[in-house]
């Protein structure tokens, strides 16, 4: 466990340092992407905080959705329901202009589950 929490440690102060020594944005959203994805598990707040980053330099309209996905997955999970819906909702709106299927279903799930466990079961079944 410990050679573990080192190795993940070394991989953080990696990912921080080619951060600081890159300028291209689309490489330093995939930078911040990668952060995001490690802190997942172990801080949401520091994770979320990364993927908000990551969606001000990205341009590639499928990475973006997928960024407000993992937003809204973060937020849920930290029991922010609201702000989850919301991110959820702009990733479905940019699926939905991809016509990417599979993440429609993904995305809608999401939001289903959510207005279920806060009580909102038509809008859930919807």
């Amino acid at each position: 466990m410990i050679n573990t929490g080192i190795a993940q440690v070394n991989y953080v102060d990696s990912l921080k340092q080619a951060l600081s020594n890159t300028a291209e944005e689309s490489s330093r959203a995939k930078i911040l992407v990668q952060l995001a994805e490690t802190f997942d598990s172990l801080d949401r707040v520091e994770s979320i905080k990364y993927y908000s980053e990551a969606l001000l330099l990205e341009k590639d309209k499928y990475s973006r959705a997928v960024i407000n996905d993992k937003i809204g997955l973060g937020n849920w999970r930290l029991g922010y329901f609201q702000e989850a819906i919301g991110y959820f909702n702009k990733a479905l709106v940019q699926f939905i202009e991809l016509n990417d299927s599979t993440w429609l279903g993904k995305v809608n799930n999401n939001i289903a589950a959510i207005n279920w466990v806060i009580g909102n079961r038509n809008e859930a079944l919807k």
